[in-house]
């Protein structure tokens, strides 16, 4: 019976998927290292284990002020951690928020050792990099980032900064020309078929009527889409890090097969 129970455990394990550490020092994860790290666990196929470490404020017996502290920290990692998994959920990756106080290097390590199957690490700077990495055997990545998008009014600021930049200048004006021109070959269509019909080197006209106005109405298409925000999907590549990981994970996922071959004539 104890041996169909450890078999059932191994198969149990056996299914179950990697993980990707993603370790913020904040009460909050930036979008950079959210995106990226959600990016990784779509190329690999890990699901996603979230940890916000805050200071241990007080040790063992904190004050008023710091216990508030701790519970403000909480509230708002348990916020950033709700709003991962949505995120995370949309990509069809499953994913797991803790909090935890101390010192980020032992914590990490404690983490890798109650969570099975933690390939790597991912923190969100240098420093926190640096930290981990002197705790724990697994590799360890930092996200380098200007995301700013926690600070108060920034969001606002950037989308003010998006709709000033926005080509309406152009967009007038090379609609005006293509409305001109569209109105010019309308209104002299007797001259429009006298020239274009001579011959001799008068066939090249339509060629260049056509060039002109695929020139003027196409830039004038190319700035209206612009100016109202929509724009083609960039495609998305891998960075050096996450092409490093993916290469190392199928390198050795490749495992050595045992074959064993029967000879017929042994022994004849």
């Amino acid at each position: 019976m104890s041996q169909i129970r450890s078999e059932d455990a191994r198969k149990e394990e056996k299914r179950e998927r990697r993980r990707i550490l993603v370790v913020g020092r904040e009460d909050y994860f930036t979008e950079s290292t959210v995106d990226y790290a959600i990016h990784l666990a779509e190329r690999l196929g890990c699901d996603i284990l979230a940890a916000n470490v805050g200071l241990a404020w007080g040790g063992k017996s904190p004050s008023l002020y710091q216990s508030r502290l701790k519970e403000t920290f909480k509230m708002r990692a348990a916020g950033a951690g709700r709003a991962l998994k949505e995120r995370a959920l949309e990509s069809g990756i499953h994913c797991e928020h803790v909090v935890q106080f101390g010192e980020l290097g032992k914590t990490v390590e404690a983490l890798i050792h109650d969570h099975k199957r933690i390939e790597f690490v991912v923190t969100e700077s240098e420093a926190n990099r640096g930290e981990v990495a002197e705790e724990v055997t697994i590799p360890v990545f930092s996200v380098i980032t200007n995301d700013w998008k926690h600070l108060g009014g920034r969001i606002m600021a950037n989308e003010q900064k998006t709709q000033k930049q926005r080509p309406w200048g152009k967009t007038i004006g090379f609609g005006v020309l293509s409305l001109a021109c569209y109105t010019a070959v309308f209104t002299h269509t007797g001259t429009v078929t006298e020239y274009f019909t001579k011959g001799g080197w008068y066939a090249a006209l339509p060629i260049a009527t056509v060039f002109a106005f695929s020139f003027v109405h196409g830039s004038f298409t190319n700035y209206l889409w612009s100016a109202l925000g929509v724009e083609a999907r960039k495609k998305v590549t891998d960075r050096p890090v996450e092409k490093k990981v993916v290469r190392d994970q199928k390198r050795t996922g490749k495992r050595p097969r045992a074959y064993a071959h029967i000879n017929p004539f042994h022994r004849m």
